[in-house]
């Protein structure tokens, strides 16, 4: 836990008698829970405060304030005055117009400079172009003279096994290959029959 303390005072000087509200977001932390629950801080007679906090995001509010709730940063350790937490919030308060968080992170980058390539352009373009100009070996398509004569043999080589007829048929018959292994046309058979049919006379 982080002790804040501080001394309250109006414009005038005058210790405040109004309390000061501390709360945070639901969240966890090691310990366990940190429920979304105001907690009341009441200032004494000269206007100072104490309260013990979780380390983490917390917010602030001032009774009779009009500008809502402070976001502030608890550290984890030491025992900061509530008005150095206040302060470190006001650098960049939340509703900052996006061009000064633009302006803020451009000139923290300036400050604190990425080491190595980092996310500089010059080095993305330079690897972008890197890729394009790779270059890989074209498919030619060339005439596969070797597999078109390994196929003709196979075709060949089946043709011989096919015994040819002595006689060329008609039209409508069909090549029968017979028991014997002879081959002859014949008409179209319309029952079983001991013979193989391997083809047909087109007309």
């Amino acid at each position: 836990m982080t002790v804040v303390s501080d001394n309250i005072r109006n414009i005038a000087k005058v210790p405040s008698g109004s309390s000061v509200w501390f709360s945070s977001d639901l969240r966890t932390t090691d310990a366990g829970i940190v429920e979304p629950k105001w907690q009341e801080v009441k200032p004494d007679a000269s206007g100072n405060i104490t309260v013990d906090l979780t380390p983490g995001p917390a917010k602030v509010r001032f009774g009779g304030a009009l500008a809502g709730d402070l976001h502030i940063i608890v550290p984890a350790t030491g025992t900061p005055t509530l008005r150095s937490l206040i302060s470190a919030a006001l650098l960049i308060p939340p509703d900052s117009p996006v061009e000064l968080l633009l302006a803020a992170v451009e000139q923290y980058f300036v400050e604190n400079p990425v080491e190595g390539e980092g996310l500089d352009q010059t080095a993305v373009d330079a690897r972008v172009k890197a890729v394009g100009d790779q270059n890989y070996a074209s498919i030619d398509l060339v005439d596969d003279v070797a597999g078109k004569a390994d196929a003709q043999a196979t075709a060949d080589a089946l043709a011989a096994r096919v015994p040819k007829p002595s006689a060329a048929g008609s039209s409508g018959q069909v090549l029968a290959l017979a028991s014997n292994g002879a081959t002859q046309w014949i008409d179209p058979p319309t029952g079983g029959g001991g013979s193989v049919y391997v083809g047909a006379v087109e007309e």
